[in-house]
């Protein structure tokens, strides 16, 4: 069969190893085999980041690939399925593909691997009305490739523009007198809560 291009769809959390070794090449190829879904659980620059590969004709596949460097370790579990490991990389975004006898998936955005989870360090101005519309600055690491800021549970900032150090982002509307954190997001997922860089809402 010719070869079929790639087709990623989604990005969640990926589940444990399972189903027979792949290679050790670094896993994960078969005739018109294509990726159709990339996710899991971030790595750091150190790597070692668990990604679930879904997609069609994965049956024969001997490698995967994040970004130029081959996964870790990995298996595939079934046609459709493979989970490998990300080796260490520079932080920032890698696309990830498939290998099979007939060539490489191509990549597609869905299917890019983040490395390094986006840190933010301070929030300028810390607070702001309960109606939301006024610009933020955010300063962090590994920031440039953030998809979402949010401002608590389910508030997410709008007109986000970021740098690999900084972001902008109009405050969605708050609860008065309170304070929620903020957090950015990116492929790799988000940092856990840290109430040093919250965002009070007025009255």
């Amino acid at each position: 069969m010719a070869n079929t291009v790639a087709v990623l769809e989604t990005a969640v959390d990926a589940g444990p190893l399972r189903g027979p070794r792949a290679p050790t090449r670094g896993c994960c190829e078969d005739p018109d085999q294509s990726a159709a879904s990339v996710y899991g659980t971030g790595a750091e620059r150190r790597g070692y980041g668990l990604r679930a590969i879904t997609g069609t004709n994965f049956t024969g596949v001997d490698s995967v690939a994040f970004g130029t460097k081959f996964a870790a370790s990995g298996n595939c579990s079934s046609p459709t399925t493979c989970t490998m490991r990300a080796r260490a990389g520079v932080t920032g975004m890698v696309d990830v593909r498939v290998h099979n006898p007939y060539g490489w998936s191509a990549p597609v955005a869905a299917g890019r691997y983040a490395y390094g989870l986006p840190t933010i360090t301070a929030v300028s101005p810390a607070g702001g009305p309960a109606a939301g519309g006024n610009k933020v600055t955010l300063t962090g690491t590994n920031l440039a490739d953030s998809t979402a800021v949010t401002f608590g549970t389910g508030r997410n900032g709008t007109g986000l523009a970021c740098t690999a150090t900084s972001c902008t982002v109009t405050a969605p509307a708050g609860t008065a007198s309170t304070k929620v954190s903020v957090q950015a997001v990116n492929a790799a997922g988000t940092r856990p809560v840290d109430n040093r860089t919250q965002y009070a809402y007025g009255s």
